[in-house]
């Protein structure tokens, strides 16, 4: 998908975290467009949610009279196809996500930011659980992305600003993808911000503004000092930041969209008008939409109870000119509402029986203390899952050049279910961020880490890893035994939540890292799973997944610190344990 004349992006780019940043009028929501028509013309399914009102222009062509070829519905707005309403954000949402639709959802024209807020809660809380029992890929767009995400949550939002941290924390486990775009990036949500893996940097004049940026870059942990030179940037040229993903850090200039800039400051003396978008059968629509309210409504439980009441209060009334229709509705109705209420007790029974799991292994970890063990596994062996796809058995290196290069498609991602809540330190907590992110991953290696893969694990230099190991021994978090670190049992209890124990072997461990890794990494993972038990060289894999040397072995390096792969005599294969 060509940006701009010196950057290209690959198609996943739909499911990837990206970010459009820079002050008004120096083109962020230009580029997001440009962006938004490449995935379309690639039909990838896009939805934007618009606050601002001007993503409506996607359906016009760059006269601003005649159709474009993009026939991406307006839902809201001033110039919307069908109407939106503050309670219809979930019924929204089954709408676009049964139909794999492409959507604009204007949400300017709401009188209270109150009313947003529901529908937005609404709509994000439905599509995330819809996405999760069916994943497919979406890019979630975010127009003025701090008032849906923003970094100083105002009263009645704080909902809305977990349903949509939470999407683009683990939205990518189910296919959904998005871009930020914004004017502030200090006032959006830094957790949703830091884990972004790409960023275009338009022109940014503010401190506040660049300061944001360069907390960014220092959390990727890029030696760069370019952000003073974003305020000399020309209107339409970004500075693209991707050390992951893309592997790059160059100012492109964004290439020119085929549709109606609708993001230009209204002049003085011209009253917006509504244009005619076309393209669009509404009554079709609008039939469409009908049903899935009617839909909504009929497995609705609070509706069904209402019904229920009136058509009893019906019969008291009098001899009604057939009872027993009336009576057949009555019992119908219970019948529903009485499979509703039974969906709602399997629901929340297995939300208890995880809990009583979940305390049997902690009584279980007790007992394992209790009796002098050193290593403790909270998580219960799963039943293995086989993977369908046969190991490839190569004879010699002359095999590997029939070979067409490696799909890094994420072939055995499952769902991981529920999320772990967020992690907050106790007040009186003796630690920082960075001393709590190294107990953290090293509680997670019973075997213990040395110091090498500490680094590699936490992505922190030797300076402060140094400072963090020698704070967390010296407290009694963790110990130090030869060259390597190990989490005590109190470093473990001061984690609670945070703690997540890394699956010991087999398919179940695979799994966790198919989700876990990205980029390079992922791409090299997914090689070596394909040929286990074969052992290959750098040569022979870099043959397959078409990296430079130096990349290659850094990503080596990285998966041999994880203790995923093991290298010997020149060669690298899946450690034995993810096939247990």
């Amino acid at each position: 998908m060509k940006i701009s004349n010196t950057l290209d992006l690959p198609v996943d780019a739909v499911t990837q975290k990206i970010a459009m940043l820079g002050r008004t009028g120096s083109g962020k929501s230009y580029a997001s467009i440009k962006l938004i028509e490449l995935m379309l013309i690639k039909k990838a399914q896009v939805v934007v949610i618009d606050p601002v009102g001007i993503h409506w222009g996607i359906r016009l062509n760059k006269d601003g009279k005649t159709p474009s070829r993009f026939k991406v519905i307006i839902f809201g707005g001033l110039h919307g196809d069908i109407p939106i309403e503050p309670n219809g954000g979930s019924i929204l949402a089954d709408f676009i996500v049964e139909r794999n639709l492409s959507a604009v959802i204007d949400v300017s024209q709401f009188e209270h930011d109150t009313e947003r807020a529901r529908f937005l809660t609404d709509f994000g809380s439905r599509l995330f659980y819809l996405k999760k029992k069916n994943p497919s890929a979406i890019c979630l767009v975010l127009e003025e992305s701090e008032e849906l995400i923003p970094q100083n949550v105002q009263r009645g939002e704080e909902k809305m600003l977990q349903v949509y941290k939470r999407i683009w924390k683990l939205g990518r486990n189910f296919g959904i993808g998005g871009i930020i775009i914004s004017q502030r990036p200090q006032d959006i949500n830094k957790k949703a911000l830091n884990q972004t893996e790409c960023v275009f940097a338009f022109q940014l004049t503010g401190s506040h503004e660049r300061k944001a940026m360069q907390e960014w870059i220092k959390d990727k942990e890029l030696d760069l000092d370019l952000v003073n030179d974003l305020p000399k940037l020309k209107k339409g040229f970004a500075h693209v930041w991707s050390p992951a993903w893309l592997e790059v850090s160059k100012v492109i200039h964004i290439s020119e969209k085929e549709t109606f800039d609708a993001s230009s400051t209204p002049k003085v003396g011209k009253n917006i008008k509504s244009r005619p978008l076309g393209n669009i059968d509404l009554k079709k629509l609008g039939d469409q939409m009908k049903a899935t309210i009617e839909k909504a409504k009929e497995n609705d439980p609070a509706l069904l109870k209402k019904e229920i009441a009136e058509l009893k209060l019906e019969l008291k009334k009098g001899k009604p000119a057939n009872p027993k229709d009336l009576e057949h509705k009555i019992e119908q109705a219970k019948n529903i509402l009485t499979i509703q209420l039974e969906k709602k007790f399997n629901i929340e029974r297995s939300q208890f029986d995880k809990t009583i799991k979940l305390l049997d292994n902690k009584l279980k970890q007790i007992r394992e203390i209790s009796g002098g063990l050193k290593s403790i596994t909270i998580i219960p062996k799963l039943q293995q899952q086989k993977f369908t796809q046969r190991p490839i058995i190569l004879s010699n290196y002359k095999d590997l050049k029939s070979l067409e290069p490696y799909d890094t498609k994420r072939e055995f991602v499952v769902s991981k279910g529920e999320p772990r809540p967020e992690y907050t330190p106790p007040d009186n907590s003796e630690l920082n961020a960075g001393q709590l992110k190294i107990l953290k991953v090293i509680a997670q290696y019973p075997e213990g880490l040395d110091a090498e893969e500490i680094s590699v694990n936490t992505s922190f230099k030797s300076t402060s890893r140094k400072e963090y190991t020698r704070k967390l021994v010296a407290l009694g978090y963790a110990v130090k035994d030869g060259k390597k670190y190990y989490a005590t049992q109190t470093g473990i209890e001061l984690l609670g939540d945070a703690y997540e124990p890394i699956p010991t072997q087999g398919s179940e461990l695979q799994i966790y890292w198919q989700n876990k890794l990205t980029g390079g990494e992922l791409k090299i993972f997914q090689c070596l799973l394909r040929y286990y038990p074969e052992a290959l060289t750098t040569d022979q894999i870099m043959q397959v997944v078409n990296y430079k040397g130096t990349s290659t072995k850094e990503y080596l390096r990285q998966l041999s610190a994880r203790k995923i792969i093991v290298r010997q005599n020149g060669k690298a294969k899946v450690n034995d344990k993810l096939f247990k």
